[in-house]
């Protein structure tokens, strides 16, 4: 059996406590409010109110009376002087013989089947010979009543770009892109694109003019290739790598540049000797390859890292080559210095930004520690750090100690080489884009956005206690013609109060938190899109509504994948475009195998808002306990009042006592003080305090 209540808090704030039940506070009568009037249960009372459409005392009746705001009323109607009416019927603005029809409230003039024109110009009647883009052919649309190629009639790409036309449903959709070897803007204007083939081992210069890297130069095949002097190899005026001939080098019947040594000849620092000829030193650092330099009092072509050049050099030129490892990150650049040196104490920093906090890092090792690798990151925009012509580079200085740059600091530039190719920005235009403001073409009505907050039947509901079962439903009208999906959905009050929202899904459709928002999910019957999730509330506030950015696509929009979950949050692109695309590259059209899902606007829309009560769990209990359990609770009584109890039973105590300690101290007082000797037993009177008995006096002895 259900034990009752005792007062309303103990029923939910639909239920009121009466005679220790919980009875609705709506009557199903329908007596608790008047006639026409809905009511609803909130703070455990009936709360009365007209429906849209009806005004008067929702107490006694509401009465058809019309509307208040274009809201109350169809979307093919409009809220005048109260009444839910036709524009059209009302003042209708289209001249004959066009025809007015009322979209969103709103009329809109169209000229019939067998004529064409604008709302300035008027409807002319002509030889219709299509009446939308499915009664054309592949490749052409409707406009005007004829079968054109939208974009030549259109032009609406810009300079240096081409035009395409996909066959999409209901209207044709155009796409434009930039002509091959070109980028930018497809939609203004698209320039030609300088090419650098990193592939073949180009680099771009200072001044960003495309170059083969230091000693190396063109081959047969246009290619960057190595060419060492010392192998008797030169680059020539025109960049390629040729055999120096002039050095006593020859090419054999294969093409091959050598020195014949098979003859007595050797080849030393590039130069083919004859046999017997003295080796000639150097004259100068030319005469030695790039990682040498010219001793001159040898005239010999030494390493400059191993030796000390030109006598007492005030820099130290024995560095041990460090051990680092570049790594050209999409968003910085990334060095792993090892560090062998015990008791290493310094800094890492970019050059000229050695007072930044983000450039520089300080390595203090202790004096046995070993081996050590250190993770130096710069980020773009950070420490000077940006690409120039596909390139990144700065001076990373290793300061050996903590205060200043003494002769053991060294520096090395680093830099990053990114292949960048032909980045092409594509916009694509539906027909009904590109229509002039005031024509009137056969495009269909616009897209309209409806979201509700409704039960799992699809009932549309003001108020829900905490837990029930709901569902966030997104209708986007016409549905023959549009499809939509949601992204970025936020839970938020009616107060606007920035602390009360609350992310449920992400920028791409997919749930935050799956336990609280579930994900999107497509009704095929209904046609809308639903998400299920249990009714919440914030602490502050007892009503919630929900705000979402719907994206709306010509056809039905395809589905994104959040974990492993086909949701309606997104477009869903293959793994392999998402691969060919730069990352920073806009795309709105998707491939020509697909005809469905192409982007139109996106339309940020609010649901209606509910009030949530916290939820009150009734007890079920055991018959043979209810007895019991009915005599405990009818002296129970709650904990502030067991205290107050207490406390007035404890000051009436302490009255009680005063008072009778008071009275004992008055009848004390008042009691006789007697004195005298203490008091005999009743054998033994005193005979000073007893009263003889009288006795008859004798009589004298002369009356005898």
């Amino acid at each position: 059996m259900r034990v009752g209540c005792r007062s309303d808090d103990d029923c939910s704030g639909q239920h009121s406590c009466v005679n220790k039940n919980c009875i609705p506070a709506c009557a199903p009568d329908g007596s608790s409010c008047g006639t026409g009037a809905t009511c609803y249960g909130a703070n455990h009372r009936a709360v009365c109110d007209c429906p849209p459409g009806l005004l008067g005392n929702p107490k006694v009746a509401c009465v058809v009376v019309g509307c208040r705001s274009n809201s109350e009323c169809p979307g093919d109607k409009a809220c005048i002087n109260n009444k839910c009416v036709s524009p059209c019927e009302v003042n209708s603005p289209c001249p004959l013989p066009s025809e007015c029809r009322v979209y969103n409230h709103q009329p809109d003039c169209t000229c019939p089947a067998g004529y064409v024109g604008d709302t300035l110009q008027g409807c002319q009647k002509t030889d219709i010979t299509c009446s939308g883009d499915f009664d054309c052919p592949s490749q052409t649309a409707c406009i005007n009543g004829a079968c054109v190629n939208p974009c030549t009639a259109t032009k609406p790409c810009g300079v240096n770009a081409l035009c395409k036309v996909l066959d999409t449903v209901p209207v044709r959709t155009m796409i434009c892109e930039c002509q091959p070897g070109y980028q930018g803007n497809a939609a203004v204007q698209c320039d030609k694109v300088i090419s650098c083939p990193i592939e073949k081992g180009f680099i771009r210069d200072d001044v960003g003019n495309c170059v083969c890297p230091p000693n190396t130069g063109l081959n047969e095949n246009e290619e960057c290739m190595r060419c060492p002097e010392e192998k008797g190899l030169k680059v020539d005026d025109r960049g390629r790598c040729v055999c120096a001939l002039e050095q006593g080098m020859i090419i054999d019947e294969r093409g091959h540049c050598i020195c014949p040594v098979e003859y007595g000849y050797k080849l030393e620092r590039g130069r083919c000797i004859k046999p017997g000829e003295k080796t000639p030193g150097c004259t100068s650092d030319k005469d030695c390859p790039d990682n040498r330099f010219c001793d001159l009092t040898t005239s010999t072509c030494e390493d400059p890292c191993y030796t000390k050049r030109y006598g007492t050099s005030p820099f130290r030129t024995d560095f041990p080559r460090p051990e680092m490892m570049v790594s050209c990150l999409s968003d910085g650049v990334q060095v792993e210095i090892r560090i062998a040196e015990q008791g290493f104490n310094g800094v890492l920093y970019v050059k000229s930004h050695s007072k930044d906090e983000q450039c520089r890092r300080v390595v203090t090792l202790p004096a046995d520690s070993s081996e050590r690798t250190e993770i130096f990151k710069v980020n773009f925009g950070n420490c000077g750090l940006i690409h120039v012509n596909g390139q990144a580079s700065f001076v990373l200085v290793i300061q050996k100690h903590p205060k200043l740059v003494t002769y053991k600091a060294q520096a090395y530039h680093i830099k990053c080489v990114y292949q960048t190719g032909e980045k092409n920005v594509t916009l694509g235009f539906n027909v009904s884009m590109l229509t002039t403001a005031g024509t009137i073409a056969n495009t269909g009505p616009p897209p309209r956005c409806i979201m509700r907050i409704v039960t799992k039947t699809g009932q549309e509901i003001n108020s829900a206690e905490i837990g029930d079962d709901l569902q966030l439903q997104v209708e986007v009208q016409p549905s023959t013609i549009y499809g939509g999906f949601a992204r970025t959905c936020i839970a938020k009050t009616m107060e606007d109060n920035v602390e009360n929202e609350y992310i449920v899904t992400d920028e791409n459709g997919c749930a935050t938190d799956p336990t609280i928002f579930g994900e999107w999910d497509y009704n095929a019957d209904t046609q809308t899109l639903q998400s299920s999730f249990n009714a919440f509330k914030f602490p502050s506030s007892d009503n919630i509504r929900f705000q979402c950015n719907i994206r709306v696509c010509f056809g039905k929009c395809q589905p994104v994948n959040c974990r492993g979950y086909n949701a309606f949050g997104r477009r869903r692109r293959d793994v392999s475009d998402v691969e060919l695309l730069p990352k920073n590259e806009t795309e709105v059209a998707v491939s020509e195998t697909i005809f469905e899902g192409q982007l139109r606007e996106e339309i940020t829309i609010e649901s209606n808002a509910i009030l949530t009560f916290e939820r009150r769990e009734e007890r079920l209990i055991d018959p043979t306990e209810a007895p019991d359990l009915q005599r405990v609770e009818d002296i129970c009584v709650s904990m502030i009042g067991f205290i107050i109890a207490l406390v007035i039973t404890a000051l009436l105590a302490l009255v009680a006592v005063a008072v009778a300690v008071s009275c004992w101290l008055m009848a004390y007082r008042r009691r006789p003080n007697t004195s005298g000797p203490l008091p005999h037993p009743a054998e033994f009177p005193n005979p000073l305090f007893t009263t003889p008995e009288p006795v008859t006096e004798p009589s004298p002895d002369y009356l005898s």
